[in-house]
């Protein structure tokens, strides 16, 4: 079992996953150089679990690495995704004052290979592909209203267009 990413930090917890799962596991902190490691059809699965949008250039390694009875599962968001809370910050920028921000980087990131593109993205690399949808909801009540300033804290980057100047006032409504 490989694990791939570009955070060093990952290793010791993906290694020690792999061991609690009776697996000897390697980790790779190079990002997606580290697919030259692999020989051609080679692996058995490839799982992109919400990241295929940081570096879709990735699919036509990882079709030429895996094996003709290997599987690519790719777990994406839809466009619409976190679309009322995109809305919602879109309406807080213009009651301060600010035009339209301009597209969200969010917005811009899922558009590297949203949901709904899998099938047309994928066609030229892989004979057979199965989509599979599933539908959820990120919900928070008045009583977890601190909850959601904490994950809007965390995802901060994805909800402030770079044209927006970040100002003190601006930064406590965030």
């Amino acid at each position: 079992v490989t694990g791939i990413d570009l955070f060093a930090e990952y290793r010791q917890p993906f290694l020690k996953l792999c061991r609690g799962l009776g697996f000897n596991g390697q980790f790779y902190d190079s990002g997606t150089d580290a697919l030259s490691n692999f020989k051609p059809a080679s692996v058995d699965l490839v799982l992109s679990s919400f990241s295929i949008y940081f570096f879709p250039e990735i699919i036509s390694a990882v079709a030429s690495i895996l094996r003709k009875t290997g599987t690519f599962i790719i777990i994406t968001h839809f466009s619409s995704h976190l679309h009322e809370l995109t809305t919602m910050i879109s309406e807080i920028f213009k009651d301060m004052g600010y035009s339209q921000p301009g597209p969200f980087p969010h917005d811009k990131l899922i558009s590297n290979f949203p949901a709904e593109e899998g099938i047309s993205r994928l066609s030229g690399y892989f004979a057979k592909i199965e989509k599979r949808d599933y539908e959820n909801e990120l919900v928070f009540t008045k009583e977890s209203v601190a909850e959601l300033m904490t994950y809007i804290a965390y995802k901060r980057s994805f909800f402030i267009p770079a044209n927006i100047q970040m100002n003190p006032t601006l930064s406590d409504r965030f």
